[in-house]
């Protein structure tokens, strides 16, 4: 008992000695101190006391740290990508994540040629005029020009034709002045034009046949000014080349291009009809006849040629975009609104880019009608 008595005193001098006369402080001291020596008196593996014995912020030790079943804290909790859950991801009110398609519809630009009679009956009186200055000013006047008019929605062309038979000391047919259809081609083919003058004879047939390689396989149009009943390179004089002239047309409308008659002087009725039909491929003595146009001076020349013009439009319309073609049945085309079914008298889909409108719903759209289509995503 005595040596206990004297180790305590002992100790209170050194404490004294160092300065702490706090007894509470030893008392502590010791009161903090476990067997374990870790720093946790509880021995919970929670030396903090609050909860998180990592000291991760964490803690359940779930990895969602607040708890609201939101790991990532990126207000998506399933990390599907849709945070509201509501099969809608983007919140676009499309729950497929994709937008229909809506093509912008673009004509394709038709190709037309103006085939002219260069003979020598061009010299003859139109309303004030030589037929040839009168088809100059309707298709080339700067101000007027039909041709200034239509360049740029139409690949426009040129072939004049004569045929030379010994009358200028020459024996050659068919002559042709060519200028290849493009757009924006109208001040090509107006110097071109102003080169010329009526010349010999106008072999019709002949001239037509040359034209038709220049559309390159592809559909068309051609508007030809002529001023009487045609010859033929084999046999110039007298003009007994109708039938040959009708059976080109025959032979031009299979290959995909159509022919229009434009009479600027004394042509018979029976072979502009004729002619006509075969353009467009009508039936001869049809109930039905194709028109053809006898405009009497050069306004109403201007008036016929630009309305005709206007009609050589395409079905053809440039999508823009390609569609899948799995996409193609349920596509919707409409014309005007109103809805239009695939097949021969509607439309169909010759490629991923490009729509075509077929037999009655082409003849809508050629006299105005505007389409619309729109193909779902999914």
């Amino acid at each position: 008992m005595a040596r206990r008595g004297w180790l305590i005193a002992v100790s209170m001098l050194t404490l004294i000695g160092c300065g702490r006369t706090d007894l509470l402080w030893w008392s502590a001291e010791l009161a903090d101190d476990t067997t374990s020596g870790d720093g946790d008196p509880t021995g919970d593996g929670d030396p903090s006391g609050d909860g998180d014995p990592s000291g991760d912020g964490d803690p359940s030790g779930d990895g969602d740290p607040t708890g609201d079943g939101d790991p990532t804290g990126d207000g998506d909790p399933t990390g599907d990508g849709d945070p509201t859950g509501d099969g809608d991801p983007t919140g676009d009110g499309d729950p497929t994540g994709c937008d229909d398609i809506v093509p912008d519809l673009t004509p394709v630009p038709s190709t037309l040629i103006f085939l002219v009679d260069q003979g020598s009956h061009m010299d003859g009186n139109f309303g004030g005029l030589s037929r040839f200055e009168a088809i100059d000013a309707a298709l080339f006047d700067p101000m007027q020009g039909v041709a200034w008019m239509w360049e740029s929605e139409r690949r426009l062309g040129l072939v004049a034709f004569t045929g030379l038979s010994g009358v200028w000391g020459d024996n050659e047919c068919p002559v042709l002045e060519i200028v290849e259809p493009e757009l924006l081609s109208t001040a090509s083919m107006a110097a071109s034009f102003a080169s010329l003058q009526p010349e010999d004879d106008n072999p019709v047939a002949d001239a037509l046949a040359a034209t038709v390689p220049l559309f390159d396989g592809g559909p068309g149009h051609v508007i030809l000014l002529t001023g009487r009943n045609p010859d033929t390179c084999d046999q110039p004089n007298p003009q007994w080349g109708a039938n040959e002239a009708v059976l080109a047309a025959q032979q031009a409308y299979v290959a995909g291009i159509q022919t229009h008659v434009v009479a600027l002087g004394n042509l018979s009725d029976s072979y502009a009809q004729a002619l006509a039909d075969a353009g467009i491929g009508v039936p001869p003595q049809s109930m039905e006849p194709a028109p053809w146009w006898t405009p009497a001076n050069l306004g109403a020349l201007r008036l016929d040629l630009n309305a005709l013009v206007g009609t050589t439009g395409t079905c053809e319309l440039d999508l823009g975009v390609p569609i899948d073609p799995a996409l193609v049945d349920s596509c919707q085309v409409e014309l005007d609104g109103q809805p239009v079914s695939p097949g021969d008298d509607g439309w169909s889909l010759p490629s991923p880019d490009r729509l075509t409108l077929d037999g009655a719903a082409c003849d809508a759209h050629l006299a105005g009608a505007t389409p619309s289509m729109v193909c779902p995503c999914d």
